[in-house]
């Protein structure tokens, strides 16, 4: 076997509170993927940021080519060759590929001024490494996510980078959008690069890596070769547990219609229109771009609808806005938490309580303790971890951040819940988590919209899936009906049995 490039030995890191790693042993060899799997929580995110020279570790040694290495900031792991691409791009959107590529790096012309027309050339030089025709003097906010991220990969290579890490690099991307970048990714392994690759997509995993590593609750649990595993295994490892009946669906649809959306048009749809039934929860599927994020948001009042009616239980809302759309009990989960569902700064407390407000004041003073118990209430209830409700609610995963969004519109009077990706980027277990409360959501009597680019979860939750292509309505599937065929033939626009 060749020689680890980089080797981790027994690193440890903690925050105020929590042990994010404990004793962690890894290497990671030249001409492989190697997977970093595990929940939300477990310690994925600390561990490449210790390698990328982010956070500095309490415990332990790294050691690069057989020589040991203090990271100690970004810079220092960028001169090791250690290049990481993270799930937030870090381009300045408003640069060229050309000036994103070698910023810090620009050459000069003989008298000190920035040579353009060399930065172009390493650009190109970079970007032509990675298969791309691209102009280098495009400005980086006019191009799509996917060609984005081959823009960061194109700039860690002229860093000289040798150990590639990919922090959930696919999932902000289309299908062929992913294709391409694998192709990429596998492409870079066969010259003999270290693919350090992190996501929480197991059927992705199992494509591309070559090793499989699975952290819980900071601990290494096991490291293996692809080839001598399978994908219940590693999810067992995941999470210490079996999960089965992953997509239980125990609740059914009353008479009751909650939902009447009629004929509705907006900017990117036109004429959608959707029924809900009380206990019902109906899934709505489609391509990127397909317009079901703009149609829910006009259904709740966020964007102008230029025609069309939103009813709540018979009546029409008069003067669609989210103030009466919650006014009614129709509520709107959005798909990005981060920039619209939380406030990052606060605490997991304030953010849950923070639409009980107005019912739990009086005469203009807040009922603290009862805002408290509310907050650990929602938290033992949803199984927040960790359960300290003055932790800021940046710090804790995506799964457990995705809870806390859910559980704070439960503080209010609400009969309609419409959830744009509820399980984007969060782990199988936590996934698992919000699957129960989504049934047990309709077994109160709730109707449950889910928006959801993953099949899989469509099909194991909802009652009836409704499919959206190009802005309109082009099918809708009963729970018998549907099947993953069926669902992307209508999204795609192409005969049945002819999806692969």
């Amino acid at each position: 076997m060749n020689k680890p490039t980089v080797e981790l030995k027994k690193i440890s890191k903690s925050f105020p509170g929590v042990r994010a790693l404990a004793q962690v042993d890894l290497s990671f060899y030249p001409g492989e993927i190697h997977a970093i799997v595990g929940e939300n929580g477990a310690g994925k995110s600390t561990l490449v940021k210790i390698l990328a020279g982010d956070y500095t570790k309490d415990e332990g040694e790294i050691f690069i080519e057989g020589q040991e290495e203090h990271l100690g900031s970004p810079r220092h792991a960028q001169k090791a060759g250690i290049g990481l691409i993270h799930q937030e791009l870090t381009l300045l959107p408003e640069r060229s590929v050309a000036e994103n590529i070698v910023l810090g790096r620009e050459p000069l012309t003989g008298i000190g001024l920035v040579d353009k027309p060399g930065m172009r050339q390493v650009a190109t030089e970079f970007l032509s490494r990675l298969g791309l025709d691209m102009d280098p003097a495009t400005v980086v906010s006019s191009l799509p996510i996917a060609l984005r991220q081959m823009v960061e990969i194109a700039k860690a290579l002229s860093q000289n980078a040798n150990v590639l890490i990919l922090d959930e690099p696919t999932s902000s991307l289309a299908e062929s959008e992913t294709r391409v970048l694998l192709d990429l990714v596998k492409n870079l392994r066969d010259r003999g690069m270290v693919l350090v690759y992190i996501s929480h997509r197991l059927e992705e995993v199992f494509e591309i890596a070559d090793r499989i590593s699975v952290l819980r609750d900071g601990q290494l649990i096991d490291s293996k070769l692809t080839r001598n595993t399978i994908p219940e295994e590693i999810v067992r490892m995941m999470v210490g547990r079996e999960l089965q009946d992953m997509f239980y669906r125990e609740a059914s649809p009353q008479e009751e219609v909650l939902l009447d959306v009629d004929k509705l048009t907006g900017e990117g749809f036109q004429d959608v229109s959707l029924t809900l039934r009380r206990g019902e929860v109906v899934g709505m599927a489609g391509l990127v771009g397909a317009g079901r994020s703009e149609f829910a948001r006009a259904a709740v009042g966020l964007d102008a609808a230029f025609s069309g009616s939103v009813s709540v239980k018979g009546r029409q809302i008069e003067r669609l806005n989210p103030r009466t759309a919650v006014a009614r009990g129709l509520i709107y989960v959005p798909e990005d938490r981060k920039l619209q569902g939380l406030f990052l700064n606060l605490s997991v407390r304030k953010n849950l309580t923070i639409n009980a407000l107005n019912s739990h004041s009086r005469w203009g003073f807040l009922n603290f303790g009862i805002l408290i118990e509310l907050a650990k209430d929602l938290i033992a209830k949803l199984s927040v971890r960790p359960s300290d409700p003055t932790r800021r609610i940046k710090n804790l995963s995506g799964g457990n951040q995705q809870k806390v969004v859910i559980a704070k519109w439960l503080t209010v009077d609400h009969s309609i819940l419409i959830l744009d990706e509820p399980t984007r980027g969060i782990d199988v277990g936590a996934k698992s988590e919000i699957y129960n409360l989504i049934d047990k959501l309709a077994g109160q009597g709730i109707g449950v919209v889910i928006i959801s680019s993953e099949l899989p979860e469509l099909l194991g939750l909802c009652d009836r899936i409704l499919v959206m292509r190009n802005g309109n309505l082009v099918g809708e599937l009963s729970r018998e009906e549907a099947d993953s065929d069926g669902i992307m033939h209508l999204a795609a626009g192409v005969p049945s049995g002819t999806v692969s």
